[in-house]
């Protein structure tokens, strides 16, 4: 698999993923912006074969880094692919000189909290409410 960035003709893929991996997934308007408007927004996909198999995306701003969103086809999830990209992902903030990344999981995702902490997030606070269906979100944080 290799990880590169997303481009436009990625698009189709990358929205069909969002829709089966969240409650509240990204239109084709957010991530319109994040590929051609957002100069702090990175997105990339892990592709093997011209099939786009995951993404994630994060912002850098100066020290900090917000991963937004990670995901994996639900078919090649349990692959080590989603752990290829958060891997080059910190790789890049690294070299970009972030200090502090923050995510925000939903409490009810334990899978994703487990993931995480495999790379060292920790619990920092409990957003109450954070979604628009009313369930809290867990900040996570880590140093880089």
């Amino acid at each position: 698999m290799i990880v590169r960035p997303m481009d436009s003709k990625d698009l189709d893929s990358v929205l069909a993923l969002e829709r089966d991996s969240f409650h509240e997934p990204w239109t084709v308007q957010h991530f319109q912006y994040e590929l051609k408007e957002n100069p702090y927004g990175f997105t990339f996909v892990g592709e093997q074969d011209g099939t786009i198999l995951g993404f994630i995306n994060f912002w850098i701003m100066f020290e900090q880094a917000t991963i937004n969103q990670i995901a994996v086809v639900p078919k090649y999830r349990h692959r080590g692919i989603g752990a290829v990209l958060m891997e080059d992902a910190l790789m890049r903030m690294k070299k970009a000189g972030v200090s502090q990344i923050n995510l925000e999981v939903r409490v009810s995702n334990k899978i994703a909290q487990a993931f995480y902490k495999k790379f060292e997030f920790k619990e920092a606070l409990l957003k109450p409410q954070y979604y628009h269906d009313g369930e809290d979100a867990l900040l996570m944080v880590r140093a880089l």
